[in-house]
């Protein structure tokens, strides 16, 4: 049996219940299983791609990376990234994950044309390494995601169209 909880917060009724030393996050950790034996456990149940969307800056360390890659679980480049290094796919080199949130204001804002450009160019960079990539756009509070998804599209369509345009028979 696993049991557990999703949050952002410890709440401060429950606060005396954890350790006292660390953020929330290692707080809870020390009183729920390890990292590694999640992991260990859910590869044997399951046996899908994984991705993880870490928001604590120590996700992107060596040994976080070497977690993440053993057990073939990818990590999400976020945007914006909450360390720096975040916005790089990470952990399995198969896959890369990206989730595309707003900025400046996460979840409400749109993405202008140069930025979406950028992203796109990250998305190539990557593909280089991952044979599967996924883009989830989830500035979604004032409908933007879908347009920005759409936007995306039409300029990896066009320069995959330049690409096999510029190759000359021979």
């Amino acid at each position: 049996m696993h049991i557990g909880t999703a949050g952002w917060a410890i709440p401060s009724r429950s606060a005396d219940r954890l350790p006292g030393n660390g953020s929330h996050l290692e707080r809870y950790a020390q009183v729920s299983a390890s990292t590694q034996t999640f992991f260990n456990t859910l590869c044997k149940r399951i046996n899908v791609p994984l991705v993880c969307e870490p928001r604590h800056p120590s996700w992107g360390s060596p040994k976080a990376e070497a977690v993440l890659a053993h057990y073939a679980v990818a990590r999400v480049a976020a945007d914006p990234p909450p360390w720096q290094g975040a916005d790089e796919p990470g952990g399995a080199r198969e896959l890369a994950y990206f989730r595309w949130h707003g900025r400046p204001r996460m979840y409400y804002s749109d993405y202008p044309p140069e930025t979406l450009l950028a992203l796109q160019e990250q998305v190539a960079r990557a593909s280089d390494r991952a044979s599967d990539i996924w883009i989830i756009f989830d500035n979604t509070v004032l409908g933007c995601a879908l347009g920005n998804a759409m936007s995306l599209s039409e300029l990896i369509r066009a320069e995959a169209t330049s690409e096999i345009t510029s190759v000359h028979p021979g």
